[in-house]
């Protein structure tokens, strides 16, 4: 069996449609009904949409992930970013904040949801995703849904481990930000990192 690039086959090698003579530009701007009237099938029209789309995607995925990023040093940001996403939520969440070498969020991560008082961290799942995105630093972010940030013994507890991995990691570990409702905990701060 003869393995064909589909691509190739609907607009050939050179980029120029084989359907009409009609260059990309002019395939990405047609509807399903206009690619099926120059003779492509239903099933290869979708294809040709749906590929487009998605390049599209990535394009603009791409653009976000290098521009317009915000920049995270300070607990004050890291709480700026994450506290929406704390807003109205019953359980403890454990997320990390990924980094460039220019505090610029690369991505953040929830690593865990646990319980009404507690959630369940083990570096291993908090430094995969560092790992994979090529992270220079992080923070780690969770809340609390009681409303009051100050740690747990617990949480100090996997702080210090944490900051542990990320030097043995290579990875600077810029602080841990405990969400509470209107006010939050800097480990960092507070010279507990």
């Amino acid at each position: 069996m003869e393995f064909r690039n589909p691509i190739e086959t609907l607009i050939g090698a050179n980029g120029t449609a084989k359907v009409a003579g009609l260059s990309l530009l002019d395939l990405d701007s047609m509807t399903l009904r206009e690619l099926r009237q120059h003779g492509l099938t239903a099933a290869q029209a979708g294809r040709v949409q749906a590929a487009f789309e998605l390049g599209r995607q990535l394009l603009e995925a791409e653009a976000c992930r290098h521009e317009d990023t915000p920049l995270v040093s300070t607990p004050e940001e890291a709480y700026r970013y994450m506290r929406p996403r704390y807003v109205n939520e019953y359980r403890e969440h454990f997320d990390v904040l990924m980094m460039n070498n220019r505090n610029r969020l690369i991505r953040h991560h929830r690593v865990s949801t646990g319980s009404l008082t507690a959630s369940v961290v083990h570096p291993r799942e908090v430094f995969h995703p560092v790992i994979r995105e090529s992270a220079a630093s992080v923070i780690f972010v969770h809340n609390h849904p009681s409303g009051d940030p100050s740690p747990s013994r617990e949480d100090v507890d996997i702080t210090h481990r944490l900051r542990q991995v990320g030097e043995v990691m290579g990875v600077r570990v810029h602080d841990h930000v405990v969400c509470g409702h209107d006010r939050f905990f800097s480990f960092n701060r507070e010279g507990l990192l």
